[in-house]
């Protein structure tokens, strides 16, 4: 059975507020993507690649989809 991630759908007007007609826009809070297929995460102290990213995940709260 397949899992259901919440992923939420703010207003589109925050991403852009002046769409012209005929262009949707989404705009998506979050991604709930498996770590399985990740190969790596960029973030502000650099590029973390496999393991790592799962043993930053383990060591804070991050979501109740990933594990602890």
């Amino acid at each position: 059975m397949a899992k259901k991630y919440r992923i939420l759908k703010k207003d589109p007007r925050e991403v852009w507020p002046d769409a012209p007609a005929g262009v949707e826009v989404f705009n998506f809070y979050f991604d709930a993507t498996p770590l399985n297929y990740l190969s790596a995460i960029f973030t502000e102290e650099g590029m973390l690649r496999g393991s790592e990213i799962i043993r930053r995940f383990q060591r804070m709260k991050v979501s109740n989809y990933f594990p602890t």
